[in-house]
């Protein structure tokens, strides 16, 4: 008969103990998961709003709080709202059915990194206002910093992909004058996230419809990455188009678009670009946009306005006091009708292509009263926002009973000062 060697008691002590402290570990971890999915975490949304407040520097409130605890925990806001600066009658600047978080715990044990792999928003609605230049509700500026921008790409939170659901909004504004709602949603084209924005309404008292499609949200402050973008806007009779790629859109870093404008009177899009336009014919330009050395170029411009051809380039640069305007225009053949307007009279002819009525009509009242000084009034501001260093060339001039031939003429626009030289005139006969 075979006999089993006898454990050492000591031996029998410690495994029992290991057995029980496995139970007991076992048994804490069981509890503490049904703890965690049982546990009512919206006791912790008191805390949770007086923080998110103090980050964005506005009473912030939401209806539930609830998590998914694991190693990306899942945060869930219901009925999340962010209230306006006080001083407005609205309660709210943005609501939102519910906001999902993925929160990254490892990240932030291991490494103290904010990774959130997953935002998504529900039917969000946005109530932006404007009441004066320097007084909206769209601005945080405890979220800014101190040099007053927004800080830079690889600050903060770092977000994998943001989903917004169905959402709203509506935009009113003082100056410029707009009254627009919006619509805002996020999916795939072509297998690639995009984001898509419309807004229809008026702006600068005209009716407004645009359409924007861009590449992910959060791609616009990743300044390795071009960003592409697809943008149409007719407010009015102007209508513009611009398609290409933008690199960093925060801070500007390049661009390479292409640009379509055409509408009936180019001193129209003074509200849309900042640029003052005198008062012109129908016009329909394109040509390359792009931004270099801090300057904003339109470049291989091709086009025409009235019945004269345009061509050339042109480079907006911020200054101290005003943007500088400056470049070099030209016309193959240009009527000295459609120029009308740099002098203050009506440009176009009764047969120029495009012509509105009420165009036509002004042509007719013009052509009826000539007067050999024009009386329209010099908008003051316009002509103040900004300084221009302009070199225009007609190297064929159609005129009514004029020997002129050719025109060449450097118009610059210093503090409001307006000087024409050298203008110089081609005349029939030498």
């Amino acid at each position: 008969m075979t006999t089993r060697p006898e454990t050492p008691p000591g031996k029998v002590r410690r495994f029992h103990g290991w057995r029980i402290a496995g139970c007991v570990i076992l048994c804490l971890t069981v509890a503490a998961v049904v703890l965690a999915m049982a546990w009512d975490w919206n006791w912790f949304r008191p805390f949770v709003e007086a923080r998110a407040s103090a980050a964005l520097g506005r009473e912030v409130h939401m209806e539930r709080l609830a998590l998914r605890p694991g190693r990306v925990t899942t945060i869930i806001m219901q009925g999340p709202r962010i209230a306006n600066p006080a001083g407005y009658d609205d309660a709210d600047t943005a609501i939102a059915t519910a906001l999902t978080v993925d929160f990254d715990v490892e990240a932030w044990l291991r490494h103290r990194r904010i990774v959130l792999p997953r935002v998504v928003v529900d039917r969000p609605v946005l109530h932006l206002l404007q009441t004066a230049p320097d007084r909206d509700n769209w601005h945080f500026p405890a979220l800014e910093s101190p040099s007053g921008t927004v800080p830079a790409a690889g600050s903060g939170a770092e977000i994998g992909e943001l989903i917004i659901n169905d959402g709203t909004g509506h935009i009113q504004g003082a100056s410029p004058v707009i009254d627009t709602d919006l619509k805002l949603s996020t999916g795939q084209t072509g297998g690639q996230p995009t984001v898509v924005l419309e807004a229809q309404g008026t702006y600068n008292r005209l009716p407004i419809v645009a359409h924007f499609t861009g590449g992910a949200l959060l791609n616009v402050r990743d300044a390795s990455k071009p960003y592409p973008v697809a943008f149409t806007l007719d407010n009015g009779p102007t209508h513009i188009a611009l398609k290409g790629t933008v690199l960093d859109p925060l801070s500007l870093g390049g661009a390479d678009l292409s640009l379509t404008m055409a509408g009936s009177n180019m001193e129209l899009l003074y509200p849309l670009t900042g640029v003052a336009t005198p008062k012109t014919p129908p016009y329909e330009i394109s040509g390359k946009l792009d931004f270099v050395d801090k300057q904003l170029r339109f470049t291989a411009i091709k086009g025409r306005v009235g019945s004269s051809d345009l061509g050339g380039e042109i480079g907006i640069q911020p200054g101290k006091d005003r943007p500088l305007l400056s470049g070099s225009l030209s016309s193959q053949k240009v009527d000295l009708e459609d120029l009308g307007g740099f002098i203050g009279s009506e440009p176009g002819r009764t047969t120029t292509p495009g012509q509105t009525p009420d165009q036509v009509a002004a042509v007719k009242r013009a052509e009826a009263n000539p007067k050999l000084l024009p009386t329209r009034t010099i908008s003051i501001p316009k002509l103040l926002s900004m300084d221009i260093h302009l070199k225009y060339h007609g190297a064929k001039i159609i005129a009514r009973n004029s020997p002129i031939e050719s025109i060449s003429v450097t118009i610059n626009i210093d503090a409001g000062h307006i000087r024409l030289e050298p203008l110089q005139f081609g005349v029939s006969g030498g």
